[in-house]
């Protein structure tokens, strides 16, 4: 498994079982959260991404303001722990790479 994200830990699946290897976490409390995904629908609008990923993209930025506006007392600037960020993933890349073998 190849860890992106070091400050979270754990095995994601998606809805049908399926083991997701490659994720990150942006947490909904983050303030710039929604902008990032604004950002993010232009770019998949821009390269001609199926309407369903983008509507699916709006749902979940309308989520994360709704979420923001009712925890606003939760919502901060994001902050992490440099060395959660810094790492050689090499050896989590050769492995993954052997897995998919």
């Amino acid at each position: 498994m190849i860890t992106v994200d070091r400050k979270y830990t754990g095995i994601l699946t998606k809805a049908d079982g399926t083991i997701v290897r490659d994720w990150i976490v942006f947490r909904a409390k983050d303030k710039l959260v929604p902008e990032m995904i604004e950002a993010y629908i232009q770019m998949c609008i821009d390269n001609d991404c199926e309407e369903s990923h983008i509507v699916g993209m709006e749902g979940v930025l309308k989520r994360v303001k709704k979420l923001q506006r009712i925890f606003h007392e939760e919502v901060k600037i994001p902050d992490t722990n440099i060395e959660d960020m810094i790492f050689d993933a090499t050896e989590e890349v050769e492995e993954a790479e052997d897995d998919k073998e």
